[in-house]
């Protein structure tokens, strides 16, 4: 599914949706100056119903700063259709040096909270009327407000002596505050110095609390999450990184993904921003790339789905780098990022706690469907030697003796090397054997920081019923003059 949704100039007439040739195009008023044109591209509207449950009730919800004059607020549903594009504030993003903004929903007050920097905190319904606003002390990129109107954000542009993350009230007094400097200078972090921002002490971009007693600060410039309890203010765990974490999620138990990306944004394949969860089953951390500039949202929607805003894009994926839901602005890199750019993005409307199926979804026509990845059979260094080398990921699907990647990751790479995996597989189902070659990356290194092609692996594997199952097959290739051995697992198999 491929829908654009189209800005221009003049527009005096409410929002129009025109549906020709499966091309759904939506027009709405904007003052500025040139088009601004949004694609939208569903992977399998199906698969993504059955992870995620009532998907006509939900909304992805993003700040749009493109027009000149206002902040607005748009929600869009995700079959496209703009349900809601409401102003808030006026637009000072041209005329103010340093502006960052973060967005937080209350499902129990179904308002939305804007953090603005130098400002406070704004509270708004739906229909963008304000409710309350707050005074607070300096806050950038991320906000959490809990039920009480507890407010915990961090403030990146801090010096060294000025606290680096805060909890403040409904009434905007100070509840709590915390400094990382002793704590940087007792460790010998590696100091990942962002060009652009080289005063920066600590850029503690976001902080979020982990149940009542616990804060995750991220600690961008020496690529640290730390985990500070906060009756006495001390490091109790920290998590590092090779890459700059930013946005961090919590449950009430401790960190459960977060994002990162290089210092410049920018390394051999293009954008590295990251999206790394913690895989309870493994305990370990799962790494996908998920492209774009910027990495400063994320949210955890329920059935190991993540929302993502990457400055081009919003994108809905999982740990495994799948992508089944993207929001584009087009011609991203022709405009001005700062304004036009997804910053921020929040889904509401769903159900967190919606139980999906074990199995994964099939079409009627399908004989089975799975999931599948090839991962080494060790765990790479990365995050303290808790990171699954992941070499690939995505679904295939069997029709008769016929076998089809029909969603696979693009992983890091640049739009132009995303089919290097993609379709170039001799696989076949013989009896009850799957076997066949496909292109495979067999180091983690290839897949991360090289521009290495990838080789011919070969596969069998023996089924049951001549049908695909889950489970753990050897995935052969030959790397120089030896074999890598590597492990091809199908899982979440729904067959007839």
């Amino acid at each position: 599914m491929l829908s654009n949704f189209t800005r221009n100039t003049g527009l005096t007439i409410p929002s129009k949706i025109l549906l020709t040739c499966c091309l759904l195009v939506c027009l709405f008023p904007l003052k500025a100056s040139a088009q601004y044109e949004f694609k939208l591209k569903v992977n399998h509207y199906e698969l993504l119903q059955h992870l995620i449950g009532n998907v006509g009730e939900i909304r992805v919800a993003f700040l749009d700063l493109s027009d000149p004059d206002s902040i607005f607020l748009t929600e869009v549903s995700l079959d496209g259709t703009i349900t809601s594009r409401v102003p808030l504030l006026p637009n000072t993003l041209a005329i103010e040096e340093n502006v960052r903004e973060a967005i937080h929903y209350n499902k129990t007050t179904d308002s939305y909270f804007l953090g603005w920097h130098g400002k406070g905190v704004f509270e708004f319904d739906r229909s963008g009327k304000r409710i309350n606003f707050v005074s607070t002390p300096p806050l950038t990129h991320d906000i959490h407000v809990d039920e009480n109107g507890l407010m915990t954000f961090a403030h990146s542009w801090s010096s060294e002596n000025e606290p680096q993350a805060f909890q403040v009230d409904s009434s905007g007094e100070v509840v709590w505050k915390w400094n990382a400097k002793k704590f940087i200078k007792s460790h010998k972090f590696k100091n990942a110095v962002n060009r652009k921002e080289p005063d920066n002490f600590a850029a503690a971009t976001s902080a979020v609390p982990i149940g009542n007693d616990k804060i995750a600060v991220t600690l961008s410039a020496w690529n640290v999450i730390v985990i500070v309890d906060k009756k006495s203010k001390k490091v109790v765990d920290y998590i590092t990184d090779t890459r700059r974490p930013h946005s961090v999620v919590t449950d009430e138990k401790g960190v459960i993904g977060y994002t990162s990306r290089s210092m410049s944004g920018l390394r051999l394949h293009g954008p590295t921003n990251s999206l790394v969860a913690f895989e309870k089953k493994q305990s370990l951390f799962s790494r996908s790339f998920a492209g774009g500039v910027k990495s400063l949202d994320l949210q955890h929607i329920g059935s190991g789905l993540w929302l993502l805003p990457n400055g081009p894009s919003i994108k809905i994926m999982d740990s495994e780098g799948i992508v089944y839901w993207q929001l584009d602005i087009d011609n991203y890199l022709l405009l001005d990022s700062a304004r036009f750019s997804f910053s921020n993005a929040i889904m509401i409307g769903n159900d967190d706690k919606y139980q999906r199926p074990k199995e994964t979804y099939r079409d009627p026509s399908d004989d089975a469907v799975c999931k599948f990845r090839i991962t080494q059979g060790k765990s790479d260094k990365r995050n303290k030697g808790k990171e699954i080398a992941r070499l690939a990921a995505g679904f295939v699907k069997q029709q008769g003796s016929d076998v089809s990647f029909f969603i696979q990751t693009g992983w890091g790479f640049k739009k132009k090397r995303s089919d290097l995996l993609e379709n170039k597989h001799q696989l076949k189902i013989q009896g009850n054997v799957l076997s066949g070659s496909m292109m495979v990356f067999t180091k983690y290194e290839d897949v991360e920081d090289k521009t290495t092609e990838p080789t011919k692996g070969t596969l069998t594997a023996k089924l049951r019923n001549g049908l695909l199952q889950n489970g753990n097959f050897e995935l052969k290739a030959k790397s120089g003059y030896s074999t890598k051995k590597m492990v091809f697992t199908l899982s979440e198999c729904n067959t007839k």
